[in-house]
């Protein structure tokens, strides 16, 4: 008769765990989709939660399926007290509806969810037409015309639109920097148009161009121009020739030629998906691997570092050499650490970024993204107030205009915010916090641990056959790990050791006895 009590009580605490199984939560997102749609062909992330204990959750749909793929196991483990797993390099691969994502956990007891239905369109693309399409000798006011139009599926979001002018024009009319909130997509270029408009008045304007830049916030950016020609039609000063072949706006001696304009930056787009941009930013920060979450924080910042930036360019021909020189002003409140500048040099300038010569006083590092060419700068901080020039140098004489064919991105990993504006962090340092101080995480093959400050990720250990449950599967702990895991533990077993040894000594100072004659 016990035994059958004892039965019927364990048959009863398993009946009551079993029943205690909640159903996993599967969840779906991804940056700059639309609601109940996903992107085709970028990184989403799918998250399982409800799990209890310890154990394995699987995501099915990778197992069986060639529709979505990632490069992250589709089978991961997870401890005690953790709720939640997430994969965050899932990509779907066809233009699909209504399409789900099931996950399965095997221990302690085997538990299943499915998300909600989304469908996989086609990312926002932009189109863009501007009219005219360049000046001959322009006076007076002259207006301009552009279509934005969305041929993607996706909304094109915070659309960003900045109008550069060269020195000898300005705006009448229209803003240098419009932000259009959205601009809906649809089925085989049949998205939204939206039209601006400017007008512009020339005076004393030189040979040059105008550039528009179009960056909606989860698409690429797509660039116009507008040259602008302008030829001789007086003599040349006396004494000698029109330098530069003839023209308005010639330099002082027969063999310089100078020009400036003050280009208008617009929040940046290109880091996003952009894999040797986000590696050349990894190595000139020295993070190691970083998540795709520390990038879009980068590029959530862009937008607020960018408002607050004034930017200067000028261009400097002579005897043989060209020099392009940009500047850029913080006239903002909130210091940035690690202001980052990504610049896209015109091939009209050079062709390949070994023919050029860099100088980039105050620094912390530069990297060639691209050899045809693109830079990346980092600058450890920048204060308000504080001013940064970027040069760059090639032997051979080049046309004044292209100042207004380079294209400039800035960044930052953190961004103050004051106490003014109550978003002061926990430390007091004021800097935007990316994760909690002690955190750990996988990203992707790097076993990561926040820093103290919450401001980046520390690289512990880079595995060699995986990262799952916050550690490198089948390898030993690198030294870093065990620092972090046991460093107090040692501080703690060194400090009780010293203690000790000096009460033994205190000890046996007492049991010896005076000396006596």
């Amino acid at each position: 008769m016990r035994n059958m009590i004892l039965f019927a009580a364990v048959l009863c605490s398993i009946t009551l765990i079993s029943s205690a199984s909640a159903t996993l939560t599967v969840s779906v997102d991804q940056f700059g989709a639309d609601s109940g749609s996903v992107m085709k062909s970028l990184p989403l992330t799918v998250t399982v939660s409800g799990l209890t204990g310890s154990g394995s959750v699987t995501l099915t749909t990778l197992q069986n399926s060639s529709v979505f793929t990632s490069s992250e196991n589709s089978t991961k483990t997870y401890s005690d007290g953790t709720t939640s797993v997430s994969w965050t390099s899932v990509i779907a691969n066809e233009k699909l509806s209504a399409q789900t994502i099931s996950a399965v956990s095997a221990v302690p007891y085997s538990d299943s969810g499915t998300s909600s239905a989304f469908d996989i369109k086609l990312p926002p693309s932009i189109v863009t037409s501007v009219t005219p399409s360049s000046f001959s000798n322009p006076t007076g006011s002259q207006t301009i015309q552009m279509t934005v139009q969305n041929w993607g599926e996706t909304t094109a979001q915070t659309v960003a639109v900045g109008f550069s002018l060269p020195s000898g024009a300005s705006l009448t009319s229209g803003s240098a920097i419009q932000t259009i909130s959205s601009i809906a997509g649809g089925e085989g270029g049949s998205g939204e148009s939206v039209g601006i408009s400017w007008t512009v008045s020339f005076s004393g304007v030189s040979t040059s161009s105008i550039t528009i830049t179009t960056s909606p916030s989860n698409a690429d950016s797509e660039t116009d121009t507008i040259p602008i020609t302008v030829t001789s039609s007086g003599n040349p000063p006396a004494g000698g020739s029109s330098p530069g072949g003839g023209g308005p706006g010639y330099a002082t001696t027969p063999t310089e030629k100078n020009a400036s304009s003050r280009p208008v930056l617009v929040p940046g787009v290109g880091l996003r998906n952009n894999l040797k941009l986000q590696a050349a930013l990894e190595k000139i920060m020295n993070k190691g691997k970083m998540s795709q979450e520390a990038f879009q924080n980068m590029l959530r910042l862009s937008q607020s570092i960018t408002s607050n930036i004034t930017a200067t360019r000028s261009i400097r021909v002579f005897n043989g050499s060209s020099t392009v020189t940009n500047t850029y002003r913080h006239s903002g409140q909130n210091r940035a650490s690690n202001f980052i500048v990504y610049e896209k040099i015109p091939k009209a300038f050079t062709s390949n970024a070994v023919n050029i010569t860099v100088t980039a006083l105050g620094a912390s590092g530069y990297q060639i993204v691209e050899a045809d060419p693109e830079y990346v700068f980092n600058y450890a901080t920048l204060s308000p107030g504080q001013e940064v020039s970027i040069s760059y140098s090639v032997r051979k004489e080049v046309n004044t205009s292209l100042i207004d064919q380079f294209q400039t991105e800035l960044y930052a990993e953190g961004y103050e915010a004051g106490a003014a504006s109550g978003t002061e962090t926990p430390t007091g340092t004021g800097f935007v916090m990316i994760c909690n101080p002690g955190e750990r995480r996988c990203a992707g093959m790097n076993l990561q641990l926040c820093a103290p400050l919450g401001d980046n990720w520390i690289t512990l250990q880079t595995c060699q056959t995986g990262c799952q449950d916050y550690t490198c599967v089948g390898e030993s702990p690198s030294i870093w790990v065990m620092l972090a895991d046991w460093g107090w533990l040692i501080i703690i077993a060194v400090a009780a050791v010293v203690a000790g040894a000096i009460f033994l000594l205190v000890k046996k100072k007492k049991k010896q006895k005076p000396f006596t004659m």
